[in-house]
């Protein structure tokens, strides 16, 4: 690993821009952005913050205080694992702040925490690298208040993996450096990222390392790789204890190696985006702008006014950092584009495994955080240069901002003759001048800073500077994260319908009005959450634990994906037999999804009775679509259990519910002989079955659901829910805690010396 910068300034620099300095400016101008989250007066709203992010921190937060650990949501997909999405956060640290604050107001405080986190963290890490606090406060300031960033608010499990990856980047690079127990810091801090539960930007953080380290000096190569993958190790198992049950849910979910595809990618002329940041966007919806066929992130714009420096980066004494940041912006931009390009196919057809980045649009991260970093040291190169009385850096910055502005005005003029379908090229144009006026502000700063004596007034104007980088990132465009009154997350949707509840019934969206409600655009946003909450829309039944069919996560369990994939396929076909055994109590009017009709035909979500067949998977799934298919008289079993199961003939028993909860079902039953009782939730080898305190098999039902086998007379049943691997990974990860304590404190040491000064100096 290359040794950072170590700029000293002999003007006393540090007397003004200090880490705490810096982080009580960040934090001022975080709250200023977004007063009425900080109050909570107001609430984030849009996409999938409400549709998500709050009804799973809503749901966690209830199940906190009840003392439990949300292992399995019953209320979604017919059930299926909470806690093993990894993106519920259920162990991150600093989930704290909405656990035990008041929602709705702790979860935007939470993201907006993260963005100052993100701030602070980008600080040090440009500091680390370039040695000037101008620059890194630069760095910060653009890299939080970016496009990026402001966009990735909405994400809340994105905003605390980003908010945390500079600080994971810099412990790391000064662990290599550093080696002891430093590594041991480096591998808390990395861990405490990991629990995020951002898979992208995690890999995207440990990829950056790995490849810092592959570019080390050669003779430095065997140290720096041999501390990376300790520290990466001690991660892994500080962090056993969510990852095992993560790995576990992959195994069994509806991804594969060939699940990702180019969808969501950067547009070709996406590029643009960083000269002109709205050029060829268009209004979605309450005033958020978006690319076509890209809407995971609508801004990843990275101010000008701090990139335009990175030329100068090429002459800093650091060669081999600048290039290899050089390098990685331009390969994580051409991992943007997807298939357009070429790159990812050739890379995803080499390594299968290069699937995990869902949205390709996710490797602009990457390219932000390179260009934020490579800006800084360029940056930082005009700052020395300047203090040693060279006057040098205002040429090629001057070229730079000309050039820029030449390719502004050729976008503009683009924009106009060839304007993309609901662009408006006025906006174009008044988005594209003041990024020109903003660049000319800067350098006017650099060239006025070249001609003081003064040094007090150089660092005023370089501070001025960085405050044009700020006005640069927060004004490029409409704000990316509206806000609606957080009493919209208060109210109570039972008051308004007869919703079921959990062991009744589900609510089931039709196909009809899944469809409406994904491309509905309302007026207001308090119509659009209003309606939203009204028709359990993707998560917001958690809100008020409305249980029902289908769901809005990352990962789902295979054969009830399929289950729902069929459902959900055509708005042609109903599938009336499928809706009774799946307890579907209510539907919603494909014309009029806030409004509800009552199936009085529905099953109990515990029943029995019916003839038994043995089919293989083509064969259920044929009859399970069929319209000749009764739940009532037919129980469809795998082949493999035909030599197990006794019950084969139409046997009812008579069963007495005694309480369902999320992770148990207890009930009572009688029966003559031997018979079959199906349970219409999720089949998952996490749940297990006693039949009066003695173990009995779980088989898979109709495909994707549960049966046991109970024998004739009277007899209690008890099902329940233990998480794989996570009582593993619970003593694998205290275990380590516990070590990585140890060393820590027996040595009383304060991490290391470098690390720290990277910080304070």
């Amino acid at each position: 690993m290359d040794e950072p910068s170590t700029l000293n300034s002999s003007e006393n620099i540090e007397g003004w821009v200090t880490f705490g300095t810096f982080a009580l400016a960040a934090g001022i101008l975080a709250a200023s952005l977004f007063p009425t989250i900080g109050t909570g007066t107001e609430s984030f709203f849009f996409r999938d913050y409400g549709l998500f992010g709050y009804p799973l921190a809503q749901y966690h937060r209830a199940s906190f205080w009840q003392g439990e650990i949300p292992f399995w949501n019953p209320f979604n997909n017919c059930g299926l694992p909470f806690f093993a999405q990894w993106n519920t956060m259920v162990f991150y640290p600093l989930s704290l702040i909405y656990l035990l604050l008041p929602l709705p107001g702790s979860l935007g405080v939470f993201c907006l925490f993260h963005l100052w986190l993100a701030a602070v963290g980008m600080f040090v890490l440009a500091r680390f690298y370039s040695g000037s606090s101008i620059a890194s406060t630069a760095a910060g300031l653009g890299f939080a208040f970016g496009g990026l960033l402001l966009g990735s608010l909405k994400y809340p499990n994105n905003i605390a993996a980003l908010g945390l990856m500079p600080w994971t980047i810099w412990s790391v690079e000064a662990a290599i450096l550093a080696g002891g127990r430093s590594l041991i810091a480096a591998a808390l801090i990395g861990g405490v990222q990991m629990l995020a539960g951002a898979p992208e930007i995690i890999a995207l953080t440990w990829i950056y390392s790995g490849l810092r380290v592959l570019c080390s000096p050669l003779e430095a190569w065997r140290t720096s790789f041999f501390r990376l993958t300790l520290i990466a190790g001690v991660v892994s198992l500080l962090c056993a204890a969510q990852l095992l049950p993560f790995l576990d849910l992959i195994a069994h979910s509806q991804r594969n190696q060939s699940f990702g595809d180019s969808q969501w990618s950067m547009p070709i002329w996406g590029w643009a985006n960083f000269f002109v940041p709205l050029f060829h966007c268009f209004p979605s919806y309450h005033g958020v702008y978006a690319q076509p066929d890209q809407y995971w992130i609508s801004s990843y714009y990275a101010p000008i006014t701090l990139s335009m420096f990175a030329p100068l980066a090429l002459r800093a004494r650091n060669r081999r950092l600048t290039v290899f940041l050089a390098l990685t912006c331009l390969i994580f931009l051409f991992l943007s584009f997807g298939d357009a390009a070429g790159f990812y196919r050739i890379i995803r057809t080499i390594v299968p495994g290069f699937n995990f980045m869902r949205f390709p649009i996710k490797f602009s991260v990457m390219l932000v955080f390179a260009l934020t970093l490579l800006g800084s040291i360029g940056l930082a190169e005009a700052v020395r240069s300047v203090r040693n009385g060279l006057r040098h850096p205002i040429f090629p910055i001057g070229f730079a901002a000309l050039g820029a502005t030449l390719v502004i005005a050729a976008l503009i003029g683009f924009a106009y003759t060839h304007p993309a379908a609901g662009e408006n090229p006025s906006l174009t144009l008044q988005n594209g001048v003041s990024r020109t006026v903003l660049m000319a502000g800067a350098v006017s700063l650099l060239f006025a800073s070249c001609q003081t004596a003064a040094a007090h007034v150089r660092v005023l104007l370089w501070l001025g500077l960085c405050g044009i980088i700020w006005i640069d990132a927060v004004s490029h465009g409409p704000s990316e994260n509206p806000g609606i009154d957080a009493s919209i997350y208060r109210a109570n949707v039972r008051a308004s319908g007869d919703y079921p509840r959990l062991g009744t019934g589900r609510a089931m969206i039709s196909a009809g009005a899944q469809e409406r409600l994904d491309h509905s655009q309302f007026a207001t946003p308090a119509e659009d959450y209003g309606v939203s909450r009204l028709a359990v829309y993707a998560d917001c039944n958690l809100l008020d634990a409305v249980p029902k069919v289908d769901g809005f996560f990352s990962l789902y369990l295979r054969e009830e994906s399929t289950i729902d994939r069929i459902l959900y396929a055509s708005t042609n076909y109903s599938f009336p037999g499928l809706m009774d055994f799946l307890c579907g109590t209510q539907i919603s009017d494909p014309n009029a999804p806030t409004r509800w009709t009552k199936r009085t035909n529905s099953l109990p979500l515990i029943q029995s009775g019916g003839r038994i067949q043995f089919a293989n998977r083509e064969q259920t799934l044929r009859t399970l679509v069929s319209d000749e298919f009764d739940p009532r008289s037919l129980v469809l079993l795998p082949e493999n259990a035909r030599e197990l199961v006794q019950a084969t003939h139409s046997v009812a028993a008579q069963i007495v519910v005694k309480s369902i909860t999320a992770e148990k079902i207890a009930f009572s039953t009688t029966a003559p002989t031997n018979a079959l009782v199906t349970i219409s939730q999720s089949f998952h080898r996490g749940w297990h079955a006693k039949v009066d305190g003695a173990p009995v098999p779980i088989w898979r039902a109709n495909h994707a659901f549960q049966a046991i086998e109970v024998p004739a007379g009277a007899h209690s049943v008890l099902l329940y829910y233990s998480e794989p691997f996570f009582a593993m990974g619970a003593i694998i990860s205290a275990l380590t805690l516990m070590g990585s304590a140890f060393v820590l404190i027996a040595g009383r040491i304060n991490p290391s010396r470098r690390m720290s000064l990277s910080i304070t100096a």
